[in-house]
């Protein structure tokens, strides 16, 4: 093989590799781009806002959900709480944990991941979401 043909091939591999490591944080940095184009579509203002003066649980949104929907059945508010966990997530300054004897206590992942485990936690749910101790959002303490 000739040098060039080589270099092509090398460069074509390594940019495959990088696509397929980075794959998470790049979706989640599009979903951020398109947040931004069309701020209109941005679920968990109310919720975020909530985040400001306490953290605020995933159950406590779902209880509400189905208050507004009483008809609506589990998979169609978990979808909703899952749109509003993923903007949630995707603000610099929320991060998401759980509360253990009264504390909160943070997931170190990054956001993509968080977001992941819960679609991947409420996904395998029966019925609808009701700890209040789980999937817990508040603002970044500095």
């Amino acid at each position: 093989m000739n040098t060039k043909l080589k270099t092509i091939l090398a460069v074509l591999i390594c940019t495959v590799a990088f696509a397929a490591i980075f794959q998470a944080p790049l979706r989640w940095t599009a979903k951020k781009l398109h947040r931004d184009i069309f701020p209109e579509q941005i679920p968990e203002r109310p919720v975020y806002d909530e985040t400001a003066n306490a953290p605020v649980d995933l159950a406590t949104f779902v209880r509400d959900a189905r208050r507004a929907w009483p008809k609506a059945n589990v998979s169609t508010v978990h979808a909703v709480a899952l749109d509003v966990a993923t903007g949630l997530l995707m603000r610099a300054d929320i991060e998401v944990g759980n509360m253990a004897e009264g504390k909160f206590v943070p997931w170190r992942t990054p956001p993509w991941e968080s977001a992941q485990r819960i679609h991947d936690e409420i996904g395998g749910m029966s019925g609808f979401l009701s700890d209040q101790g789980r999937f817990v959002f508040r603002r970044k303490i500095t």
